[in-house]
């Protein structure tokens, strides 16, 4: 059986270490609205679903979704660096979609951050990888970056070989 938001609100809630009373409170509404959720009788609001994912310390997709949301990262001894490769996944939407994926050295992508050529070695997605490259250097191995916009999606991930 599928689970539901309320489902979700009720683990984090615990997991955070309150009570229905200390996350109403929080949340400037009645113990009885936590409640209601939690048993799935009613759902937030969208502006209380950001709220409540805040106050419990976690993103709003697992809130909705539970920790299946969350992507596998996991952090690897850096000794194995020379055997990681970052991977650009960029999806372009719209009349005539493409899928394009490019893989560079996670040492390749290190050494160009730091001397300031990331720009020029990865383009537009420069962005993304410069939010990734501390968690490459504290070793992370795994999907790292998911950015989704109106006409493309993109995913940067490490991987080992």
């Amino acid at each position: 059986m599928k689970e539901h938001i309320g489902e979700h609100i009720a683990i984090y809630r615990k997991k955070a270490g309150l009570t229905q009373e200390q996350l109403a409170e929080k949340m400037n509404v009645t113990a009885q609205a936590v409640s209601k959720w939690e048993n799935g009788l009613t759902c937030p609001d969208l502006d209380s679903v950001a709220r409540l994912a805040g106050f419990l310390g976690v993103t709003v997709e697992q809130l909705i979704h539970g920790d299946a949301a969350v992507p596998a990262v996991q952090v690897v001894e850096t000794p194995r660096v020379g055997k990681r490769v970052l991977c650009i996944r960029v999806q372009a939407k719209g009349s005539v979609p493409a899928n394009v994926i490019v893989r560079f050295p996670v040492e390749l992508i290190l050494k160009a951050y730091e001397t300031g050529c990331l720009e020029s070695l990865v383009g537009d997605e420069a962005p993304f990888v410069e939010q990734a490259v501390e968690m490459i250097r504290q070793g992370a191995v795994g999907s790292l970056v998911d950015v989704e916009t109106e006409d493309t999606f993109v995913k940067i991930e490490v991987v080992e070989v």
